[in-house]
């Protein structure tokens, strides 16, 4: 499980952007154009963390073994962010 943390950390990370780049294209503006630098820096980044996590934590446990439950983390964040930035987009256009 441990020596796998990274590849589940990219897939995790090249998800995320993917999404990221769906509600960027639902809710503000097309970015198809740059989807494969973001996968890469997405699942670079994934990695990244994942392979962070595995130095800091000594065994994972079952209630920790989710790079899956990270990458949701990671979603919710960018969703959060799209939705931010969304609303920061339509307010200042109403002013």
């Amino acid at each position: 499980m441990r020596a796998s943390l990274p590849a589940l950390g990219a897939f995790a990370g090249a998800f995320s952007a993917l999404v990221f780049t769906v509600l960027h294209q639902v809710l503000i503006s097309s970015i198809w154009f740059a989807l494969p630098a973001m996968l890469g820096a997405g699942a670079v980044c994934g990695a990244c963390i994942a392979w962070s996590y595995r130095l800091v934590t000594p065994s994972p446990s079952a209630s920790q073994r989710g790079v899956a439950s990270g990458g949701g983390a990671m979603v919710r964040a960018e969703a959060l962010a799209a939705l931010v930035s969304t609303a920061r987009s339509y307010w200042v256009r109403r002013s």
